[in-house]
């Protein structure tokens, strides 16, 4: 139903590569995603050409959002990542000592703590901590 938001964490758990999967149900649960995100862009295509091209005419384009996570993405089926199913890959590496003590802080900002804290000195410690 749109407009949504339709968030799917740990997608490599079910659109591993097809040539890979053990089941036929498998090889099916990744052709029907790919299928109903085929569908989902070319809804939108249509309501731009009903338009001659322009947005301007389209009240309220109701889209439909895909997210995917996954920590594995070798492990995704490769028409999944072709362009028109996800738009954008957004990869993020491990922090660095900075970014851990950024990340620290952030999450600590409501916590009461004593004294001063010092974050980098936590972030010095954990090299690799996601």
């Amino acid at each position: 139903m749109a407009p949504s938001i339709v968030f799917i964490d740990e997608i490599d758990s079910i659109t591993s590569k097809r040539e890979n999967a053990q089941r036929e149900m498998e090889r099916r649960i990744v052709t029907q995603l790919m299928t109903c995100m085929d569908d989902l862009s070319q809804s939108f295509r249509r309501q731009i050409e009903e338009n001659d091209g322009s947005f301007s005419n389209i009240e309220k384009p109701k889209h439909v959002l895909v997210i995917g996570a996954t920590n594995r993405p070798e492990a995704l089926d490769p028409a999944l990542r072709r362009p028109g199913r996800f738009d954008r890959e957004i990869l993020l590496g491990v922090p660095n000592e900075n970014g851990r003590a950024q990340i620290l802080s952030v999450l600590a900002k409501h916590l009461r703590l004593e004294g001063s804290f010092d974050f980098k000195s936590i972030a010095r410690c954990t090299p690799g901590f996601v």
